[in-house]
């Protein structure tokens, strides 16, 4: 559970560092995986901070729900 809150708190907090944009609204999705997948969002999204910090054992089994294409992960 605890990992569970510390996740979730994780990715609050990422998104409410950059403002929302419905990319999807105006984009195919072969082009919005394109935007998913830019590799400038670790400078702003940090996933291998976020992961490291979670602190996840290898035991342990692990949903990212919403997971896009599954770059953050």
């Amino acid at each position: 559970m605890r990992r569970t809150l510390l996740f979730f708190s994780a990715l609050v907090t990422i998104f409410a560092q950059v403002p929302h944009h419905d990319h999807r609204a105006h984009m195919h999705s072969d082009e919005y995986a394109r935007v998913l997948e830019d590799p400038s969002r670790d400078a702003w999204q940090k996933p291998h901070e976020v992961i490291t910090a979670l602190a996840f054992k290898p035991e342990e089994v692990i949903a990212d729900i919403g997971a896009g294409t599954g770059y953050f992960t």
